[in-house]
């Protein structure tokens, strides 16, 4: 009974010790900054980026040449209107690739240029046949240049009514 006693105290303290000995950490391996040099711990996270290093993005054109029949005009204003279309022809301009299809419905708004003072230019060749547009009726066809913004807008850049 001795023994047993004897050899469940040996186990006991042979146990303790391996766990001991297992759970410790080397510590001569850890360096203790120096009071001078401590700061704090940076979580992990995305890569600072530097700014000044990167060009600016560009962004590529999105005009496309257009061949429509008017389905309506809303006349907004004396000077601006929305223009409802079915495109029948959609190319785009300088090979890049078409934001518009053929069969596709969209309505455009004038994106008439502005005068020096910001006002609008009547004067400006290309205002006066956005502006000529107005005058278009259900089932007129219409040729002429759209682009799309960023906000989602469609807007009439020129056009030609011959």
């Amino acid at each position: 009974m001795e023994l047993c006693n004897l050899l469940r105290s040996l186990f006991l303290l042979f146990a303790s010790l391996l766990l001991t000995t297992c759970s410790s950490t080397d510590k001569s391996a850890q360096k203790v900054p120096s009071s001078d040099s401590v700061q704090a711990e940076q979580p992990p996270g995305p890569p600072k980026i530097d700014r000044q290093r990167i060009p600016p993005a560009t962004t590529k054109e999105n005009v496309t040449l257009i061949g429509a029949v008017v389905e309506s005009i809303e006349l907004v204003d004396s000077v601006q209107f929305k223009v409802a279309i079915e495109l029948r022809t959609a190319i785009p301009a300088g090979g890049a690739e078409s934001i518009a299809e053929p069969g596709q419905r969209i309505t455009v708004i004038p994106a008439y240029m502005s005068g020096e003072a910001g006002s609008l230019d009547m004067s400006n060749d290309r205002n006066k046949r956005l502006f000529d547009v107005r005058s278009l009726k259900q089932g007129d066809f219409l040729l002429g240049k759209i682009s799309l913004s960023q906000n989602g807008k469609w807007y009439l850049i020129d056009t030609k009514l011959d």
